[in-house]
């Protein structure tokens, strides 16, 4: 099954988007 998401970085500090990043591939989120 895919899932959609979506991530927003201006959201988000930019000192946190590597982290983010390492998070969304751990738990198996990869771009397309």
């Amino acid at each position: 099954m895919k899932l959609g998401v979506y991530y927003y970085p201006e959201h988000w500090p930019k000192s946190r988007w590597q982290e983010d990043a390492q998070h969304m591939r751990r738990i198996g989120i990869f771009m397309d």
